[in-house]
């Protein structure tokens, strides 16, 4: 039989979560899913800029004591699970302050993404060329890669999903893998 595991989970805890970490634990139970990691969304950028929509991003992070109470009841309920935690945190290097306190909790796993490029503008079409997006997203990749003190680096062709062509030199991610 094959375990399956889930690593990169998002709950209702975070922003763009719309299930709850119980809805996971019930999919789980009956597709054999073995163990589910929440790696919730951390984003301090001060403010998304996505054609022409503002939003503040530092009041979307989430309660970690409500995460953490929840997180351990399932655990006590759903214990044929693995149920780890975790956090997903946008661009680690360009907020060390808040970085280092959500390390200081007990997550299982932390995760660094990069959600953000380009003066806070999302890398969307509207705002800017694939040329610039590129060249800024896996700049700002490198930077977090080296400031470190993650475990995964997670959405290497994120961006892509907002671009019609996403054509990544070999030596860009050669560099990213490498580093």
């Amino acid at each position: 039989m094959n375990a399956f595991f889930d690593m990169h989970v998002h709950s209702k805890f975070s922003i763009d979560g719309v299930s709850t970490m119980e809805d996971y634990c019930l999919i789980a139970e009956k597709s054999g899913i073995r163990a589910i990691c929440f790696t919730e969304h951390v984003d301090f950028n001060s403010e998304e800029k996505n054609l022409s929509i503002v939003k503040d991003n530092r009041k979307q992070n989430f309660v970690v004591e409500d995460y953490f109470s929840e997180l351990n009841r399932l655990r006590e309920k759903y214990s044929s699970i693995i149920l780890l935690s975790g956090i997903e945190f946008s661009e680690p290097n360009m907020f060390p302050d808040e970085f280092a306190l959500y390390s200081s909790y007990p997550f299982d796993c932390i995760t660094a993404g990069i959600h953000h490029c380009y003066n806070s503008v999302f890398p969307g079409a509207g705002n800017l060329s694939v040329s610039k997006a590129i060249h800024e997203y896996y700049q700002i990749m490198q930077k977090a890669i080296e400031f470190g003190g993650f475990q995964v680096m997670a959405h290497l062709d994120f961006p892509k999903l907002f671009f019609d062509k996403w054509i990544i030199n070999n030596d860009v991610l050669d560099t990213i893998l490498s580093i």
